[in-house]
């Protein structure tokens, strides 16, 4: 009599119901390891921001109000015709983005690389890898290596930007008042970059490559570090803390405050008397720069405006 044998390997329909089963618990699985990897780059972005922030407020220990670090105060204008360190008074053209952090390198606050978020997207954004340490020489007048660049708007194959971070716009009495290491858990001092003035719509908005760092890719998230070092994620640019009383603005009561968007800009924000930095004689007004204003401005500063820049449009 022929023996019968029972195989107890699985047969061919057991293996696609098997394979089935697997290809859909992959599917699963991976967007949920892009969430997990994602939240962990994130938090490390806040790291970074307040790490960043932390050193700026030890070194703002030895300078006088507590400044944080500000490139003016540092390459100052000449003293009695001749360029002396510490001495002279602030010159506000210096006070631009690629010199802040090029400053703060210069004097080892942090290295190059600390600067570039985790989340980073836009390819403009690189570290600087040449950074010349031997440019600082405060001797002959050098106190950072003046090659870096923070040219946001650039296209790739262009110029770089060789940070990731905005910050607080340095200019005004927003300047004058907050850029220092003695700011509450209110002020909003480094972030991650927004939209052209803060708009949330239109081409601006959506093509932004802003929108990419944090978050889903069509709406725009990030991490705030505000004075007293802590920092917050936002799905906002209005987070709860940004708040100003401006002027004449309605009627002075205390209302939301814009990220990337301040008095005077268009669109604009906080328009009425006393909400701009400069009035018609010239002479501050009570509420001048008081309004969070971040952002990277890479160009040449006055003592009360600035121009911040943003990712261009078109980067891929």
């Amino acid at each position: 009599m022929q023996r019968i044998t029972c195989h107890t390997g699985a047969t061919l329909i057991e293996v696609i119901t098997a394979s089935s089963v697997g290809v859909l618990l992959l599917s699963v699985a991976v967007p949920v390891g892009h969430a997990i990897r994602v939240a962990g780059t994130t938090e490390q972005d806040a790291a970074q921001q307040q790490t960043i922030h932390a050193a700026m407020v030890r070194d703002s220990k030895g300078n006088p109000g507590e400044r944080l670090p500000t490139p003016g105060l540092l390459n100052r204008l000449p003293y009695n015709g001749q360029q002396v360190p510490g001495e002279g008074g602030e010159d506000y053209a210096q006070n631009k983005t690629q010199n802040l952090y090029s400053a703060c390198i210069a004097r080892g606050l942090f290295g190059p690389q600390i600067l570039i978020g985790a989340t980073e997207v836009n390819p403009v954004v690189e570290t600087y890898t040449a950074y010349n340490y031997n440019a600082y020489r405060p001797d002959a007048d050098s106190y950072w290596d003046p090659n870096m660049q923070a040219k946001i708007d650039a296209l790739p194959g262009t110029d770089k930007c060789h940070t990731s971070f905005a910050h607080q716009l340095l200019c005004g009495l927003r300047k004058e008042v907050h850029w220092r290491g003695t700011a509450d858990s209110n002020r909003p001092l480094i972030s991650t970059r927004g939209t052209r003035n803060g708009v949330n719509s239109g081409d601006s908005y959506v093509r932004s490559p802003t929108l990419r760092l944090h978050g889903p890719p069509d709406s725009w998230e990030g991490n705030v570090c505000y004075g007293d070092n802590h920092v917050e994620y936002t799905t906002s640019f209005y987070p709860p803390r940004s708040t100003c009383g401006c002027g004449t603005y309605n009627a002075g009561v205390v209302t939301p405050d814009n990220l990337f968007r301040c008095a005077g800009t268009t669109p604009g924000e906080f328009m009425g008397s006393g909400c701009v930095d400069v009035g018609p004689s010239g002479a501050l007004n009570q509420w001048a720069g008081v309004d969070a204003m971040l952002g990277i401005h890479p160009w040449s500063a006055t003592r009360y405006i600035v121009i911040p820049y943003y990712d261009s449009v078109n980067v891929p």
